[in-house]
């Protein structure tokens, strides 16, 4: 898919754009140029200049990039090829509410054409308003290749970096620049908001290895605040087998995707003390929950136990979030514990990793969290914290009398 825009002239578009997808897998160069030669005839030959013009260039700056015509009607006549029995859209309510208002998409991310699948389906199922507002947020990995260019042109985009815990490759960038730009893409989100469109936000931060879904950055939790949004949990599967992760080629397979119920951004802020680690945790199993359990990855059991606490939405019910408001203490998804004193992000990720690889280790899905966890224990050659309590006396087992101990030599006491 290669041309100078200035140049190229409609055959010329309408070819390399056939060629490329047919490299891609969605049928042949012939069949494809029919096609694309006949639906394009609406649009001028500078409307077709210019299209042609942003799949070269789009990408090349941070920030927002608005929807192409052609892209958007490319794109969805290429994933109606690719659309096999089994293909699904489900609505448990969502969908109803973003009809009426803007709402944040926070999702499972399996393959780069995600995005394009939830745009195919829902205009193919009588949803295309809805489609046609959204605004994806999308790391620089998206627009390394023009075929992934011309795909993100068919929503609007917020090109943004990478968490540095999750970037590889060429989206890898230092902590500083992450921040500032970090900085740049809230406001733009929030500029897309408040126009009217809606957000969809891959929660992990990048697609999943495995299938399985990953833990939730809780960066995310920033897009939906200041003011507070609808959150309306997404789910889609089957995209990682159309193109599998370290593939550009598309094969046939069922897609599939699902909408929870809207969610008050403001009554999840205020169950979870505002703790960001909390809220991106019930934000995950609302996720799972929507998923085969296949999918679920590490909110799998945390989805299914009765005794997490329970959301309500938008239209009055609830669901279970993995979330527990206790007295004096809040509980985070998975049963792991936090102090009613703001323990700090970092403490209360660490308390819930290595309690969730402790249950992993021991196979059993408990909600009785750890005790505290010290973040950083005290070592030889690094001072002693004030308040760090005195090292116990030294033992050794005693040379006879079994089950006996002795002081050590020149220990305390």
């Amino acid at each position: 898919m290669t041309g100078k825009p200035e140049t190229a002239a409609r055959p010329e578009i309408v070819q390399a754009v056939a060629s490329g997808f047919a490299e891609w897998g969605a049928g042949s160069a012939e069949e494809l140029g029919a096609t694309f030669e006949k639906a394009l005839g609406r649009f001028s030959d500078a409307e077709l200049a210019r299209f042609w013009e942003r799949v070269e260039t789009t990408g090349s700056t941070w920030g927002y990039n608005p929807p192409d015509p052609v892209a958007r009607l490319v794109s969805r006549l290429v994933h109606a090829r690719l659309d096999v029995d089994g293909s699904e859209l489900y609505d448990d309510g969502g969908l109803q509410v973003a009809h009426a208002r803007p709402v944040i998409f926070l999702g499972n991310h399996l393959s780069f054409i995600d995005a394009n699948s939830v745009d195919c389906l829902l205009s193919r199922e009588g949803y295309a308003d809805i489609a046609d507002r959204i605004t994806v947020l999308a790391g620089p990995k998206v627009f390394a290749l023009p075929i992934r260019r011309l795909a993100s042109l068919s929503f609007g985009t917020v090109k943004m970096p990478q968490s540095p815990s999750r970037a590889s490759g060429e989206a890898v960038m230092s902590r500083r620049d992450t921040l500032e730009l970090a900085k740049d893409t809230l406001a733009t989100a929030l500029e897309r908001r408040r126009s009217g469109e809606h957000l969809l936000i891959f929660s992990e931060g990048s697609r999943s290895r495995s299938g399985a879904m990953a833990r939730v950055l809780p960066a995310v939790t920033r897009y939906v605040e200041d003011p507070f949004g609808v959150i309306v949990p997404s789910a889609v599967w089957g995209t990682e087998k159309v193109i599998p992760l370290d593939e550009d080629y598309a094969h046939l397979h069922p897609v599939c995707v699902r909408f929870g119920r809207a969610i008050d951004a403001r009554e999840l802020f205020e169950r979870a003390g505002r703790k960001r680690v909390a809220i991106a945790d019930a934000v995950g199993y609302l996720t799972a929950d929507l998923l085969p359990p296949a999918y679920r990855g590490c909110d799998a059991s945390g989805s299914q136990d009765s005794r997490v606490g329970r959301v309500k939405h938008i239209d009055g019910s609830a669901s279970e979030s993995g979330l527990r408001a206790g007295r004096g203490r809040k509980r985070l998804s998975g049963g792991c514990r936090a102090s009613a004193r703001p323990p700090g992000r970092r403490r209360t990720r660490v308390a819930a990793r290595r309690w969730c690889r402790a249950e992993k280790q021991s196979g059993r899905p408990g909600m009785a969290g750890p005790p505290a966890v010290r973040v950083r224990a005290w070592r030889p050659g690094r001072s002693r914290p004030a308040t760090a309590p005195a090292s116990p006396p030294a033992r050794r087992p005693a040379r006879a009398g079994r089950g006996s101990w002795r002081r050590a030599p020149g220990a305390p006491g």
